[in-house]
């Protein structure tokens, strides 16, 4: 039992970091990424 509960929590305590730090790097990069992506559309357009 109790390996169990230290097997989920180090699971757990390398999970957490990995997703708050995505979640995070996403929140701050989302509007230069969305405008990139909005460039490289215009860009397409003026090409065809």
């Amino acid at each position: 039992m109790f390996i169990n509960i230290f097997k989920l929590l180090t699971k757990l305590t390398l999970i957490i970091p990995a997703v708050l730090f995505l979640s995070f790097s996403n929140y701050e990069n989302e509007t230069p990424a969305g405008n990139s992506i909005k460039d490289f559309n215009l860009m397409n357009a003026d090409e065809s």
